[in-house]
């Protein structure tokens, strides 16, 4: 298992979401037609048939009701921390702090 944890934060709120690598909604998305091989986009791309390589790779998505538009990644939480003081990169209280 493959975890991260992306943080962001503004003013004196830090946000840390925590993500594993193999937890995603698999529904929705593109479904591929029988033209879409490796060996027709490897000859459409040396060709530069552009109209083939739209037409069986571009716009194919057949989302049901209820379905995400694409395959996505799910968050396993959100942890949001809020500090007396503006904090700087390092952790220190900044120096220009607006009180």
């Amino acid at each position: 298992m493959v975890c991260s944890a992306p943080c962001c934060g503004a003013e004196n709120t830090l946000r840390v979401t925590i993500n594993r690598a193999d937890y995603w909604e698999h529904r929705g998305g593109i479904r591929f037609g029988p033209e879409a091989t490796y060996a027709n986009l490897r000859r459409w791309l040396q060709e530069g048939d552009f109209a083939n390589l739209k037409r069986v790779f571009e716009g194919q998505g057949t989302a049901r009701p209820g379905e995400p538009p694409r395959p996505t990644r799910l968050p396993m939480g959100r942890v949001d921390l809020a500090f007396d003081a503006l904090l700087s990169p390092t952790g220190a209280p900044c120096s220009n702090a607006r009180r």
